[in-house]
């Protein structure tokens, strides 16, 4: 029922009638979007025609148990959530010189999105992202937390979050409702016995999110670019984390590449990670990044240095570096003792 102020009050008039009920309406400028098991309406209330009609897959799991739902990202994009898909449909001007009985504008879905979970809640996040409700049956006999979602317009994942909602166990897709505040982007989720409140991420919470998912490149370029917006991140610690991982998994020449922007001056750094090659038994490949100008290391960090090519039966490399580094670095009894070690091999 469409109300609007006339000369003699308040005229009504029905814009959708026969099909049951409506679930989900949502108005932006003059169009108006609804809902009900068979599709999705839209209806330009200055033309007052109906622009279009969005069918429901026929394949899609039965609407009473998974309900659509569906929000206005700006004036002319609908996002439409309905079970495991997410569309994204443009309302775009006609302009056909045939057009006079048709409606001035015509709609094109500019994007299908195929989630692993069920859509219970969506709506707008700044700079074409798309926040999802999610909801996920049973795995094995056990109820599935529900989740939160971002997803960009082009369908990538960009953050996943499960919810410690009270009673999601026995919950149902239809059981929940979400309410995005425009101006700010938090979000409401309303369960039956609980209600949360979510706040968008900042730059250290995104880091953190790139970083439990190994992705160190994408994390340090973050730190590098919102350097001031960070307070717990900096990009030698996130750099450190990364070191430990590729040792962990043994890419020991990526990870001494990378030892010089990462630790860059700091000599207790540098200590410490030739300790951990030393510990791994690859010091040698670190060898030839260590610094002898900024910083200085400490004498027994070049005299382990070189004691790792004796073990290793590198002898034309323990050669190379004792000439290449500056004999003032070390104790020179210990350096005779390593060299007689040396010659005698």
């Amino acid at each position: 029922m469409f109300n609007e102020k006339g000369f003699f009050g308040v005229k009504r008039s029905i814009l959708h009638a026969g099909e049951g009920p409506i679930w989900k309406v949502s108005w932006k400028n003059s169009f108006i979007a609804w809902a009900n098991d068979m599709g999705v309406k839209i209806f330009d209330t200055n033309s007052r025609k109906l622009i279009t009609k969005i069918a429901r897959d026929p394949k899609s799991p039965s609407p009473a148990d998974y309900h659509c739902h569906l929000c206005w990202y700006n004036g002319v994009t609908l996002l439409v959530g309905w079970a495991n898909t997410i569309k994204i449909c443009q309302v775009r001007p006609r302009t056909s010189a045939d057009s006079q009985d048709l409606p001035p504008f015509y709609v094109e879905v500019m994007n299908i999105i195929y989630l692993d979970h069920y859509v219970s809640g969506i709506g707008p996040q700044p700079e074409d992202k798309i926040i999802s409700l999610g909801y996920r049956p049973p795995e094995n006999g056990q109820p599935v937390r529900p989740c939160i979602r971002i997803t960009g317009f082009n369908g990538e994942e960009l953050s996943l979050e499960e919810l410690s909602i009270k009673g999601y166990e026995s919950c149902g897709p239809n059981d929940y409702n979400m309410s995005v505040l425009t101006y700010d982007h938090f979000v409401y989720i309303c369960a039956p016995t609980d209600l949360v409140l979510a706040k968008p991420r900042d730059m250290d919470d995104k880091v953190d999110w790139l970083k439990d998912r190994l992705r160190f490149d994408e994390a340090l370029e973050v730190v590098r670019v919102h350097e001031t917006q960070l307070r717990k991140h900096t990009f030698k610690s996130v750099g450190q984390k990364y070191l430990s991982h590729l040792r962990s998994v043994g890419q020991f020449e990526k990870c001494a590449e990378m030892c010089s922007a990462i630790l860059q001056g700091d000599a207790e750094a540098w200590q410490q990670e030739i300790m951990a090659f030393t510990n791994c038994k690859k010091l040698t490949v670190l060898c030839p990044y260590i610094p002898t100008k900024t910083p200085v290391l400490k004498p027994w960090a070049y005299e382990l240095a070189l004691s790792s090519f004796l073990n290793a039966h590198e002898f034309e490399l323990f050669d190379k570096f004792v000439r290449l580094w500056p004999l003032r670095f070390m104790d020179n009894k210990q350096l005779s003792i390593i060299s007689r070690k040396c010659y005698q091999k």
